[in-house]
């Protein structure tokens, strides 16, 4: 390998001392000095002396004659010679000075015998474009400002329009201004060039074009926008046809800091949208297709700039086009009546209005919502079996978990997303409600749940409560066991609600503050939703089952208020009397717990971790036998304490609320139904003096000491119930002896 470099270089110096004698020595000697004029002097020789070897054959250089291609080849010694000698020369003035003898060869040889030559004279100058001295750059600018002009259509048929517009890039991004101005001159020449050639490869030039429109050098974004106006000015050309390549580029033109450029730009994309709506009539295949094309880029620039200020201009001009584009799609709907169009449109276009909704510019914000509501509107003139049901819920959800800046989404964005969850779910239910579809959405629902929002997790409820009643009953059927091993909120069925259910309650569990801010809220919406009875049976097999007597006793407190005190819970505690004084009442004479319905039992055992709510639910039912012996049991045997005082208070309002305002006529009745006011009075001797106050009108007027006179209780003691009133007659021992209960 060492042999063969030391060789070449030898027949390179050789071939570099033969073509030296070819040039005349003046030519050789001036070519490369340092006065300008005694270069063009030289210069000029040279051009007489290749025009002399020209002239010496009447035959084309190419057509193999000798005399031509003897000169031929004087001629290829000369440019090797200008080339290896002066443009490769260590010295800018040689450089300088090669360039300068290039130009003078092409422009002695003319148009058509210096195609033979093009290549030879055109890349060292494209070379040159590079070089480190200013002067020789521009010098190459001047050099192949005359080449191109003679060789003309010869750049495009020997394939250099690559290098030569990598060069037109690296001079328009130049440094220097004078080089800057000889590259403005080099682009309009180039531009006359290719339009006039009737045989440029427009497809294999506009990736070109597309992979340096993004670089944010404002220079070399004019120089790019011009030829892609100029690309469209050529009849011959459907810049239309590659909109996809150039049109994310020109968005983010539309971020420079160059008034002008964004200006240009902007007019140049209302031109594009003019054409597109002049093509619907005579080419409507056309615009469909430039409509499918831009839709992504345009729904990608709406997402642009991570909402930076000065990318608003940016957002802007997309949601604009995103109109114009709906709008013309919607035509084309009209006019064709297929739907297949405006179907593959709108999930596209949804995810780029979605992220605009919250935008910090108000007329963003506005032109946003504007597009969402026309986008709802083109959804629904679609056939029901025509909607894009999982598209839609990939946009619908990639927003809702989404981040902004670092941020989530805001509320309204959310409530957004859930109308138009709402609006494929009333417009194509059974596609929602596929399992690939409606677990995904649950998901997200049920992460918003958490969020602080209250009239969102009212909404994400509503959604949880529409898909849950929407599937299929058999999957949201729950199993009422009579008493399962304990578990820590473990699912005993597999119901699609009931594994939601247990979800819920586990992450509530997980989290105090959860329960107590929003654990009402959520068990009032399912049971609206979907239906109490339900909610309640899964509660209650959750809740009977838990270990951690605290946890349970909170829940159970939740459960509890939102039983009594809920619109939505209404029918369900009538049905729930209603079942209870039509069977056998446990502890009652001759009564036993299997005549008792199933649920009742399973909400009593469920209850029995927080004793007041038991008694709450006994007083209810009008068992005032079991409630009696519960409060019996919790005046001696469970510690006072503050938790305690919060059930009691919790009682009371119970008490003195409409709910149970025919538990109170009831209290009249106390000579039939002594149990009850039993049970009232040792849940009274409990309270402190202030609450207690607060019953003690209801408390005198049925008299009470005379009534327990009357009835032998004795004041202070248990009362004597007979021995079939024990609660471990109807509930089992277990439930009476857990650590925290009684």
């Amino acid at each position: 390998a060492r042999r063969r470099v030391v060789a070449d270089d030898v027949l390179r110096l050789e071939c570099m001392a033969d073509e030296q004698t070819v040039l005349p020595g003046s030519v050789r000697n001036n070519l490369g000095d340092g006065k300008p004029d005694k270069r063009k002097q030289a210069a000029v020789e040279l051009e007489s002396e290749i025009r002399r070897i020209s002239h010496s054959t009447s035959h084309s250089f190419d057509n193999g004659h000798r005399g031509a291609t003897r000169a031929r080849e004087q001629i290829i010694s000369h440019i090797r010679c200008l080339v290896e000698e002066f443009c490769k020369s260590a010295f800018p003035n040689h450089r300088k000075g090669g360039l300068l003898g290039l130009a003078s060869v092409a422009i002695a040889l003319e148009h058509k015998p210096v195609q033979p030559f093009a290549s030879q004279l055109v890349l060292p100058v494209l070379t040159c474009f590079s070089d480190e001295d200013a002067w020789v750059r521009y010098s190459a600018c001047e050099a192949f400002y005359n080449i191109a002009k003679v060789v003309r259509n010869g750049l495009i048929t020997h394939n250099h329009m690559p290098e030569i517009f990598d060069g037109l890039c690296r001079l328009y991004v130049d440094v220097d201004r004078d080089v800057k101005k000889g590259a403005n001159c080099l682009d309009k020449l180039v531009q006359d060039i290719v339009t006039e050639c009737r045989d440029f490869d427009y497809a294999a030039f506009i990736p070109l074009l597309t992979t340096r429109i993004n670089v944010p050098n404002p220079c070399l974004r004019q120089l790019i926008l011009g030829w892609i106006m100029l690309l469209d000015s050529v009849p011959q050309v459907d810049m239309i046809e590659y909109l996809a390549q150039y049109l994310h580029g020109l968005f983010h033109i539309l971020a420079s800091d160059n008034r002008d450029i964004r200006h240009t730009t902007e007019n140049f994309l209302n031109d594009l949208l003019k054409e597109i709506q002049s093509s619907m009539s005579d080419r409507p295949e056309r615009a469909q297709h430039a409509i499918a094309n831009a839709a992504e880029t345009v729904a990608h620039c709406c997402r642009t700039g991570e909402r930076r200020s000065d990318d608003n201009f940016v957002r802007l001009t997309a949601l604009s086009w995103l109109s114009k584009l709906l709008g013309y799609q919607e035509e084309l709907h009209c006019r064709t009546q297929n739907g297949s169009g405006l179907k593959k449109l709108v999930p596209v276009l949804l995810s780029g209005v979605l992220y605009c909704l919250d935008d910090n510019e108000p007329e963003i914000r506005g032109n946003a919502n504007d597009s969402n509501i026309r986008l709802q509107s083109a959804t629904q003139k679609l056939p029901a079996g025509n909607i894009p049901v999982e598209a839609i819920t990939d946009a619908v959800l990639g927003a809702m978990n989404d981040t902004v800046a670092g941020k989530v989404r805001n509320s309204k964005v959310m409530q957004i997303c859930f109308a138009w969850v709402q609006l494929i779910l009333d417009q194509c239910r059974a596609q929602v409600l596929q399992p690939s579809v409606r677990d995904r959405l649950l998901e997200s629902a049920f992460q918003a749940l958490w969020r602080p929002e209250e009239d969102l997790v009212v909404d994400a409820l509503l959604l949880i409560s529409q898909l849950m009643a929407s599937s299929d009953d058999t999957e949201n059927q729950v199993m009422l066991v009579p008493a399962p091993p304990p578990k820590k909120l473990v699912e005993v069925d597999n119901g699609l609600f009931a594994r939601f259910c247990y979800r819920i309650l586990r992450t509530m569990a997980e989290d105090s503050a959860v329960l107590k801010s929003r654990g009402e809220l959520i068990v009032r919406k399912l049971c609206d939703g979907v239906d109490a009875e339900l909610v309640f049976a899964t509660a209650a097999n959750a809740v009977a089952d838990e270990q951690d007597v605290s946890l349970a006793r909170r829940l159970v407190r939740v459960l509890n208020r939102v039983l009594f005190t809920s619109r939505e819970t209404r029918d369900f505690r009538q049905k729930l009397q209603l079942d209870a004084v039509h069977s056998a009442r446990p502890g009652a004479a001759n009564s036993g717990a299997q005549a008792v319905p199933q649920l009742l039992m399973q909400l009593v055992r469920s209850w029995f971790h927080c004793p007041v709510s038991t008694v709450t639910l006994c007083l209810w039912l009008q068992w005032f036998e079991l409630a009696a012996e519960i409060t019996a049991r919790l005046v001696e045997e469970v510690e006072q304490g503050q938790e305690l005082q919060e059930q009691l208070d919790e009682f009371v309002e119970l008490l003195e609320s409409p709910v149970f305002i025919r538990l109170r006529f009831l209290l009249l009745e106390s000579q039939r139904k002594p149990f009850l006011l039993h049970a009232v009075l040792g849940l009274v001797a409990l309270l402190p003096r202030p609450k207690e106050q607060a019953l003690r009108p209801r408390l005198d007027v049925v008299q009470a000491g005379l009534l327990l006179d009357k009835f032998g209780f004795p004041r202070g003691q248990r009362s004597p119930l007979p021995k079939h009133v024990a609660v471990e007659e109807t509930l089992g021992a277990q439930f009476m002896h857990r650590p925290g209960h009684f």
